[in-house]
């Protein structure tokens, strides 16, 4: 797992050299929503963020979703087009059919399990933290599962046809838990110093809040690249189980 690991994270800086417009996107969203929050005191000593405060964050947040999601696009393309931008850049019929197809079956998915979660704990009338166990426990369970569509959503957005499903399944089939160990291990670092990074900034002097967010902010450009890094490396394993 360590070699996997190890070409995940080598091409986030190469990546950020070659094209430092798109990995400007994620951050440019984040930081922005750090400005938000620095302007309605959510890291000032006994800040209180207000419901209409809080959603004007959560509106940050959504946009900074779309944008690393466009920064993991461009960056799967570009690494399939063996770094033609102007073809990673170029959207298609058949990569807007990809992207619809993956938006679906992600988002059904995640949908179907978040409901499961809760159905089971509305059915065994447990407590606050049972609740929680059943809502995680099926996240991850549908991010096990994930790991097998990984290489097909890959090939559905860079238009590669002959990853189909059946063989993104079986290039991953005996080999679930070590990609699910590399999907993890990509990002599961990045996030959680993510989170630390924002409890350290509260109650902090706004100097030292702006400093941190900084340095957030290139974490989740960071964390973006590496994500699709590790999309790429899940499906170019799958890809070489099944080559002739």
């Amino acid at each position: 797992m360590a070699g996997g690991l190890a070409e995940i994270y080598a091409r986030v800086l190469p990546f950020a050299r070659a094209m430092p417009l798109v990995a400007a996107i994620p951050f440019a969203a984040e930081f922005a929503q750090h400005i938000a929050e620095i302007r309605i005191g959510m890291y000032a000593p006994g800040g209180v963020v207000t419901g209409d405060e809080q959603k004007l964050r959560l509106a940050f947040g959504a946009v900074k979703v779309l944008a690393i999601f466009l920064a993991l696009l461009f960056a799967l393309r570009f690494w399939a087009y063996r770094g033609d931008a102007g073809r990673a850049a170029r959207p298609t019929a058949a990569m807007l059919k990809g992207l619809g197809l993956v938006l679906l079956v992600q988002a059904g998915g995640e949908l179907l399990i978040i409901a499961l979660g809760a159905g089971l704990a509305r059915i065994a009338g447990a407590g606050p933290g049972v609740t929680a166990a059943l809502t995680v426990a099926p996240l991850l369970l549908w991010l096990l599962l994930l790991t097998y569509l990984l290489p097909w959503f890959v090939a559905l957005l860079t238009e590669d046809r002959d990853m189909t499903l059946r063989r993104s399944i079986d290039g991953t089939e005996g080999r679930l838990w070590a990609n699910f160990g590399l999907l993890i291990g990509s990002f599961l670092p990045a996030l959680a110093l993510h989170y630390a990074l924002g409890y350290a900034a509260m109650g902090r002097a706004e100097p030292v809040v702006w400093a941190i967010m900084l340095v957030d902010s290139a974490l989740v450009a960071a964390l973006a690249i590496l994500l699709a890094s590790a999309y790429f490396t899940l499906y170019r394993r799958a890809a070489g189980r099944l080559a002739p």
